[in-house]
């Protein structure tokens, strides 16, 4: 991915997210780490909207990544596929390094904490949606979907892979 494709990706993420990213829990921050939220945050919901073909304003919605997120981003269960979706994302404003092993292992513990329901190892903005979350897993027919995103050309190491 050359610098050309992430000022294409930030600026479609600052034009279909700009309103609609809550980043209330991290509003004294400075301007540069803001914008770094504001864009893995975005970078979390983005996929939603292709995959499980949402608005921006719902994927927006099904953000949870802030302190004690578990490693998951995102979460978001849609009814009707019965796809449970789990999201871990990255922005790398400089298009190079991959997520670290420690990133990706903090996500795949979430990931069995979210489908063993230990939902109190979790933040205030996972258990909102707690009940849903909790139903799809109790739905043998749902299938389950983790997604890491991330914003550099580097490929993952096969050590991650």
């Amino acid at each position: 991915m050359s610098d050309i494709h992430i000022r294409h990706i930030k600026s479609y993420l600052e034009k279909t997210f700009s309103s609609l990213i809550d980043l209330s829990d991290i509003k004294n921050k400075k301007e540069p780490e803001l914008k770094s939220f504001f864009l893995t945050r975005s970078l979390a919901a983005f996929p939603l909207t292709v995959f499980a073909n949402i608005s921006s304003e719902e994927a927006a919605k099904a953000v949870v990544d802030g302190g004690q997120d578990n490693g998951i981003d995102a979460v978001y269960f849609d009814k009707k596929e019965k796809i449970l979706y789990a999201i871990q994302s990255k922005w790398k404003s400089n298009s190079k390094g991959t997520p670290k092993r420690g990133d990706i292992q903090k996500f795949i513990k979430g990931f069995n904490d979210l489908v063993n329901a230990r939902y109190e190892r979790f933040n205030h903005k996972f258990n909102n949606k707690m009940n849903e979350i909790d139903a799809a897993i109790n739905d043998a027919s749902t299938k389950l979907e983790l997604i890491l995103i991330y914003s550099s050309r580097d490929t993952l190491a096969v050590e991650i892979l």
